[in-house]
């Protein structure tokens, strides 16, 4: 808690989780998730965030997910996926 202003902020994260098969390159997977919440009165926010790597041979995948919570409601959500040529590998 903040004394000052009476806000409580709680989380976790980054937590990793990383695998691959031996001799499998691309069976590599990256993932991180990481929790926010901020609490003051009747304010109670949270955010959830996620990223995740993969690979091809052809390509890069990269996911990432935001999410925010008013009152343990969804307020907002984004999820973007990219794709990244490997290009000079």
């Amino acid at each position: 808690m903040v004394a000052d202003t009476g806000e409580t902020t709680t989380g976790s994260g980054p937590n990793v989780v990383l695998s691959i098969q031996t001799g499998q390159p691309n069976t590599c997977r990256w993932q991180a998730a990481s929790t926010g919440s901020f609490k003051r009165g009747a304010w109670d926010c949270a955010l959830d965030s996620r990223v995740e790597l993969t690979s091809t041979p052809e390509a890069f995948h990269i996911m990432e997910r935001l999410e925010a919570r008013r009152d343990g409601k969804l307020v907002f959500e984004r999820a973007h996926t990219q794709i990244i040529p490997r290009e000079l590998m």
